[in-house]
């Protein structure tokens, strides 16, 4: 059945349309029927959502801004296809024939692109004009693109083993935690491309155009890059396991060369201020001046491994920053907004953190212990294997917190509000847990927990 987002050219079509997916259905069914040849159909808009059109004849199809969310498009062939603005979450798409296709800002988000063909490949149609000459072939003309484009496409968590991707567009798209293992990426255009926590091992890299890309925690094992390349990359947290060679670059960086990195890529200003702050620091306050970003607007900046120890930031807006092993120790951080900032393993003993809005924000194995200053908002925050041992965290609100393997041990809980929280197996010997809102908290199987509760 054929969904309608927007209409084809008229009802005629749409009923042709209908049968030949009727037809189709009968034929992968092994019954009477025949494959569906959908060659230069304009389709743009049409909604084809959850229809099997595996092995489907498609080349040159128009299907613009169609929907085609969790459509099953097994060894279809897209072949030169304008699929522009369409949506093809959770389509499988594996072994099908993209060379050519234009994908722009298409929707791939959770495709499974399972070696899927999208090498070059150029669309020729036939002009019908008498030959001036005898012999002489019909002249022809290039009607697609002949590299896929997927500028600026959706691709986070899609799968794409094995896949070629030769030459293939994707400047400016999105595909965090895609799998391109064994993928041939050879001559791709990865430029402004958001590569966070893909994995791509034994891919193919040859010439491809990275620049400003990045590959955060990206899994680079097998993989050979050019010295060209790695200086155009973000690999914080990148990762790769092979053998050293000559042909081959250990991508894993020292963290003082990634923290000089991160410091160049922020302003003259900033960088001005931290140097001063760093000889501070270092000086025990002799040269140097102490970083002063009171009341600053810091959203979504990048200060990871920075040592800001000490520092005043409070009022600061840091709502989204990354600061992960940034050393805050001592900083004055009252009043600063860091809702859903990222503080992986940062070190924050004796930060004061009063009034600090800590809503979403991501703590994991972070080190508070013996905080005193009084901690207030740390709802859905992600806290596991956090230090917070002697901490205040009195009254608090906690709704929603992942404690998961915290150490909590002496910390004051007084009052807390813990509801819907999780503190299986966190370790809470000795907390004060006097009035403390334990609604739907989750607290596991541990017998020391138990017995709080209890």
């Amino acid at each position: 059945m054929v969904v309608s987002k927007g209409d084809l050219k008229n009802s005629k079509s749409k009923q042709d349309l209908a049968a030949q997916i009727r037809s189709h259905n009968s034929w992968l069914a092994g019954r009477v029927g025949s494959r569906a040849n959908l060659s230069l159909m304009d389709l743009s808009g049409v909604g084809l959502s959850s229809i099997n059109l595996s092995q489907a004849k498609m080349d040159g199809c128009n299907l613009t801004s169609a929907l085609l969310v969790e459509s099953n498009l097994t060894q279809a062939d897209l072949f030169a296809s304008n699929l522009t603005g369409c949506d093809l979450r959770q389509a499988k798409l594996v072994d099908s024939n993209l060379r050519g296709a234009t994908l722009y800002m298409a929707d791939l988000r959770k495709a499974d692109l399972t070696r899927i063909d999208l090498r070059p490949g150029a669309f020729l149609t036939h002009i019908k004009k008498k030959p001036t000459a005898k012999g002489k072939s019909p002249s022809s003309k290039k009607i697609f693109d002949p590299v896929a484009n997927l500028q600026r496409a959706k691709l986070d968590d899609a799968v794409m083993v094995d896949a070629q991707l030769s030459h293939t567009d994707f400047n400016g798209a999105s595909m965090q935690r895609v799998n391109l293992a064994g993928a041939d990426l050879t001559g791709a255009d990865l430029s402004n491309t958001d590569l966070t926590g893909a994995c791509l091992r034994n891919a193919k890299l040859d010439q491809a155009r990275i620049h400003n890309t990045i590959l955060r925690n990206a899994d680079l094992t097998g993989v050979l890059i050019s010295n060209e390349q790695l200086q155009a990359m973000d690999l914080f947290g990148a990762y790769a396991r092979w053998p050293i060679s000559s042909t081959q670059l250990v991508v894993e960086e020292s963290d003082s060369d990634i923290s000089e990195k991160i410091l160049r890529s922020l302003s003259l200003d900033l960088q001005d201020c931290i140097r001063q702050h760093e000889q501070w620091v270092q000086s025990g306050g002799v040269h140097g001046k102490r970083a002063n970003f009171f009341d600053k607007n810091l959203k979504a900046i990048r200060l990871d491994l920075l040592n800001l120890t000490g520092a005043k930031l409070s009022n600061c807006q840091l709502q989204s920053a990354s600061l992960v092993k940034t050393v805050l120790t001592i900083a004055d951080l009252r009043g600063a907004v860091m809702v859903d900032a990222v503080l992986e393993d940062a070190l924050l003993e004796g930060a004061n953190l009063q009034d600090a809005n800590l809503k979403g924000a991501n703590l994991k194995g972070a080190h508070l212990a013996s905080n005193t200053h009084r901690i207030t908002n740390l709802s859905n925050a992600n806290l596991q294997h956090a230090d917070l041992s002697g901490a205040d965290l009195s009254h608090a609100n906690l709704r929603g917190a992942d404690l998961r393997h915290t150490n909590l041990a002496r910390t004051n809980l007084t009052g807390a509000d813990l509801s819907d929280a999780n503190l299986s197996d966190t370790l809470l010997d000795k907390a004060v847990l006097n009035g403390a809102i334990l609604n739907n908290a989750k607290f596991g199987l541990s017998e020391s927990m138990a017995s709080i509760i209890n």
